[in-house]
C-alpha cells in the first residue's frame, strides 16, 4: 500500500498525536496517564486531516483492546491460580505478549505519526498498515 499524506493535511502538526503516543507508552508505568492519552485522542479524534485521524482512531482502538484483554488476564489468572502453577504462568506469557503487542503499537504509531503518513487499517487488531 502506498504511504502518502494527503495534500491538505500537509500541515498538520502531528506534536499532539505523538504526545498521545508517549502517554499510553508511559501509561504502562502510571496508568492515569494512559487515560489522559485516551481523553485527548477522544477529543483530536476528527479535527484534523485523514492521515492524523487515523492516528487517534489507532491510539483509541489501542487503549481499549488493551483493557479489554488486561481485565481477560486479570481474571484469568484469578481463576487459573487456583488449578495449577502452570496455568497461572500461562497467563503471565500472554501478558508479556500484551505488553509487546502494546509497545509495538505505539513505537509504530509514533514514528508513522512523526513522517505524517496515515495507518491505513485503525481498526485492526495488528499494527494499522
Amino acid at each position: 500500500m502506498a504511504e502518502t499524506t494527503q495534500e491538505a493535511g500537509e500541515t498538520a502538526d502531528p506534536r499532539l498525536a505523538k504526545l498521545v503516543y508517549m502517554l499510553l507508552l508511559f501509561g504502562l508505568i502510571v496508568s492515569p496517564l494512559a487515560v489522559i492519552g485516551l481523553i485527548i485522542a477522544y477529543v483530536q479524534n476528527d479535527t484534523g486531516p485523514a492521515w492524523l485521524n487515523s492516528h487517534y482512531r489507532f491510539q483509541i482502538r489501542t487503549f481499549w483492546l488493551g483493557f479489554m484483554f488486561v481485565v481477560f488476564l486479570i481474571s484469568m489468572s484469578g481463576v487459573l491460580a487456583e488449578i495449577t502453577i502452570l496455568a497461572t504462568f500461562f497467563s503471565l506469557v500472554l501478558g508479556l505478549c500484551l505488553l509487546v503487542w502494546w509497545l509495538a503499537r505505539c513505537i509504530k504509531g509514533y514514528k508513522r505519526a512523526s513522517r505524517r503518513l496515515r495507518l491505513d487499517r485503525p481498526e485492526a487488531l495488528g499494527f494499522g498498515s
